[in-house]
Formats: C-alpha cells, sequence, structure tokens
C-alpha cells in the first residue's frame, strides 16, 4: 500500500514508521514526547488482533545525511554517548531505524551490547540493508519484546514512572478516552493530560489507534492504568446528572428530579462507566490519582535504584 503524501513532508519520520508498523505489521505505534530523550516512539505488539503489552522503543531518524556513511551490508550510525547508554540501560528492548523519506523505507537494527560498537571515545551501530522495517522484521522484533508476565507488568510500571511522581508532587493527570460503541472493532483513541499544581496543563500525550475487539473498556482502563486509582471527572458527571435529571421550562431549571448524591451512588454501583454516549461514541472523562500500588512501587523501585547489595548477600 502506498504511503499519504502527508507522510512525506516535515516532520514525518516518525510518521512513516507508523504507517508501516500499522499497515504492514499490523501493531500499534505510539509517539512519544521529545521530552523523553532518545525514544521516539513504542510499538506494541498485536497478536490475534489483541494488543499483547509486549513493547519496543524506537529511535527514529529521517534524511538523507543519517545514509551518507555506509558499507557493502549497512549503513553507519553514530549515536551520541548519552544515548547509547540511555538504551542499553531502558526498561524496553530499544531500536534505531533510519527512515529514507525519498525511497520510502525504513531500516532497523535492535540495540544491544552486541550491536553498539565503541570506537575509542565514540560509538557506532550497523543498520544492516536487509534489515527493512516490514513484514518481514515481525518475528525478529516480536521476540525482542517477549519476556514473562512479571517482567512485562514491571516495564509497565517503570514507563509510567515519571506520571507517578508527577501526581506525587501536586501534579494533576486527567484522560479522555472516546470509544466507538456500534462498532466490532474495539476502536478508540485516549489523550491523557498533565497538569500543574495550578492546573496549567503542561503535557499531553495522545494514543489515537486503539483496536481492542469485543474490549470492556472499563476493565482495559484499569489495566492501562493499575497505578492509580480511577474516578470521574466531577464536572463531566455534573453535566451528565443534569441532561438526566433535570427538568426545565423555556430555559429555566425547575427542578431536578433525583438528588444529586442519591443518584451519584447509584451510578458508582455501575463501577467505572462513560460519563455520557451520543449513541455512537462513549465519552469517558476520567481523573487518576496514585493508587496503593503506584506508592509501593515508588519505594520499592528508589530501593532498588539506589540501594547497594549488603555483601552477606551478594552472590
Amino acid at each position: 500500500m502506498e504511503a499519504p503524501k502527508s507522510l512525506l513532508t516535515g516532520d514525518s519520520g516518525v510518521g512513516l514508521v507508523q504507517f508501516i508498523v500499522g499497515e504492514q505489521l499490523g501493531w500499534i505505534l505510539r509517539p512519544q514526547p521529545h521530552a523523553d530523550t532518545g525514544i521516539d516512539a513504542h510499538i506494541e505488539i498485536v497478536q490475534a488482533n489483541t494488543a499483547t503489552g509486549q513493547l519496543l522503543a524506537l529511535q527514529v531518524k529521517s534524511g538523507e545525511s543519517w545514509f551518507r556513511e555506509s558499507t557493502s551490508d549497512g549503513f553507519i550510525f553514530r549515536p551520541e554517548a548519552k544515548h547509547v547508554r540511555y538504551w542499553l540501560g531502558h526498561s524496553l528492548p530499544v531500536a534505531v531505524v533510519l527512515v529514507d523519506l525519498n525511497r520510502v523505507v525504513a531500516y532497523w537494527q535492535l540495540v544491544t551490547e552486541e550491536t553498539v560498537v565503541p570506537t575509542g571515545k565514540n560509538w557506532k551501530i550497523t543498520v544492516p540493508k536487509s534489515n527493512r522495517l516490514d513484514a518481514s522484521a515481525a518475528s525478529v522484533l516480536r521476540a525482542a519484546t517477549e519476556a514473562d508476565a512479571y517482567t512485562l507488568k514491571l516495564r509497565q510500571l517503570q514507563l509510567a514512572r515519571p506520571w507517578m511522581e508527577h501526581l506525587t508532587n501536586g501534579g494533576g493527570l486527567t484522560v479522555k478516552l472516546q470509544e466507538w460503541i456500534n462498532k466490532s472493532s474495539g476502536r478508540a483513541s485516549l489523550l491523557l493530560t498533565a497538569q500543574d499544581k495550578d492546573g496549567e496543563v503542561v503535557e499531553k500525550h495522545r494514543w489515537p489507534g486503539i483496536f481492542l475487539p469485543g474490549a470492556d473498556y472499563s476493565a482495559e482502563l484499569l489495566r492501562m492504568f493499575p497505578w492509580a486509582s480511577i474516578t470521574v471527572d466531577e464536572e463531566a458527571i455534573w453535566e451528565r446528572y443534569e441532561a438526566d435529571c433535570a427538568i426545565y421550562a423555556e430555559g429555566d431549571l425547575l427542578f431536578y428530579t433525583v438528588d444529586y448524591d442519591k443518584w451519584l451512588e447509584g451510578q458508582r454501583a455501575y463501577g467505572l462507566q462513560p460519563t455520557w454516549d451520543d449513541g455512537e461514541v462513549a465519552h469517558w472523562h476520567l481523573n487518576l490519582d496514585l493508587s496503593g500500588l503506584g506508592r509501593a512501587f515508588l519505594v520499592l523501585d528508589e530501593f532498588l535504584s539506589t540501594e547497594v547489595m549488603h555483601p552477606l548477600f551478594q552472590p
């Protein structure tokens, strides 16, 4: 399938990779904010129309300059030392992707202690010309992400640590999810917004292409954010209450058919649910707070990151 021309202009390297990953591999690519130094996107492996939780981090480089130094077998990529340290210590496996926008093709190489070669003060990685980013890459990239359930869950928590710390520092996190309820695809889009202590937006993360066929999103949201306590946004739920219970005449409010607290208690009995739906799309407006699991993880991760093992227990 030909890539849309819109992907071939501007900051299009990640866009082209997203197109290839979605169309040829059938996986999900989520661009990451530029603040995440050295990582441009995450790929989530999809099998049998189900997101697996297996993730691969990508550093994407596009343009002619990245192809000027080559051998008969591959292209020489020379990363910064700070990026090499970051990638090798990352909680996810990492791959470098070089994008040739003129030929509309991308090449990849996993970043490992074997593929990163020291050159004195610097480093180099050979990206093989045979490593085309297309359906032929599926088995190797999938294998790089495989791990036991314990490790996959730990990776999920490690990736979410900045959000957990944001909450402990007094910031806020909100989620808006749009779920297409009249389709069997399980299609949805999600926007995670971070606010500072004064309620000003400081960061946004968008996942536009979520496909979880047959998914119960009340359960999926708890799986997406296991470190968080999730509640419906009070302002949004009030709008739903007004729509359900307010009686108007000639534009004036006459009365509410049910007391708000009693109505809200009844809503909570159904568990986590959309704020409203318009018959086609269910709209979720949610607030995230740190759960007991999130607080416990931060304590454990701090201990594991800073404490040196006692000599008595060292292998």
